[in-house]
């Protein structure tokens, strides 16, 4: 990876990618190539994305201190920097063509940013989301990007998460198995293929991978049902995996 600035990230974003909690660089970066959907021209995962990298807190406590200040306190008492950015990147893209791309506290900086945007009366019927295992609740991701996208981009708004993911059930409230997802919490923590880390095309180890694809990795016990994918706010596959495609 290498660093580019605000200005390049604003012409070169079609792919806007941010990350979630206890991510170094480089596993933030895995994360959103392992994420990101195919092309739709070649049918293969995009040769580049850009990233705005949230850079980890000093402990794992302050990590969840800043995700819960964003999810509950932000829009009342002020934004983030990584929520401003954001924003500011997502409006920079103007009408073009671009995939907004968040896993975990990611999905909460998308919704805050879609949120500053839409107050600033930013309107982009070329925007796609793909949210993954977020902090955030379903509805509220897809309300807040439907400002954005108008309601005739709502088809292009996809939210997808694990039912036994403990972020998107517990932390966030989107229905699933509450019991499952306590039970997968120290997984979450101490892996790198729990629920919480096997969307997209998966990693090595996963039980179920929301979108396995040949060559890619194979899961250890693929789990249709637990794979949950709304677009546009509605429930289109309990049990199926996505089949998104960049824009």
């Amino acid at each position: 990876m290498s660093e580019i600035t605000v200005a390049e990230a604003k012409r070169e974003g079609k792919v806007l990618a941010t990350n979630g909690i206890l991510n170094d660089p480089s596993r933030a970066g895995q994360l959103a190539y392992q994420n990101v959907p195919d092309d739709k021209d070649t049918g293969q995962k995009p040769l580049s994305l850009t990233l705005m990298y949230i850079p980890q807190a000093a402990t794992a406590l302050g990590e969840l201190f800043v995700a819960g200040y964003e999810k509950m306190l932000a829009p009342s008492f002020g934004y983030t920097i990584a929520d401003l950015t954001y924003a500011d990147v997502l409006q920079g893209r103007g009408d073009q063509e671009t995939l907004s791309l968040g896993h975990s506290r990611g999905v909460i900086v998308q919704k805050n940013a879609f949120d500053i945007a839409a107050s600033n009366g930013y309107v982009n019927k070329n925007l796609s989301v793909q949210s993954l295992g977020g902090g955030v609740e379903f509805e509220d991701l897809t309300n807040a990007a439907v400002r954005i996208t108008t309601e005739d981009g709502r088809k292009n708004i996809t939210y997808t998460y694990m039912a036994n993911d403990p972020v998107p059930v517990i932390a966030a409230g989107s229905p699933g198995d509450a019991l499952a997802a306590m039970l997968e919490f120290s997984n979450v923590l101490a892996t790198n293929n729990s629920a919480h880390s096997c969307y997209g095309t998966g990693a090595s180890g996963c039980s179920t991978i929301a979108n396995p694809v040949p060559g890619g990795p194979v899961p250890t016990n693929q789990n249709q049902a637990l794979i949950r994918v709304y677009r546009g706010g509605e429930l289109a596959s309990p049990s199926s995996s996505i089949s998104g495609r960049l824009p």
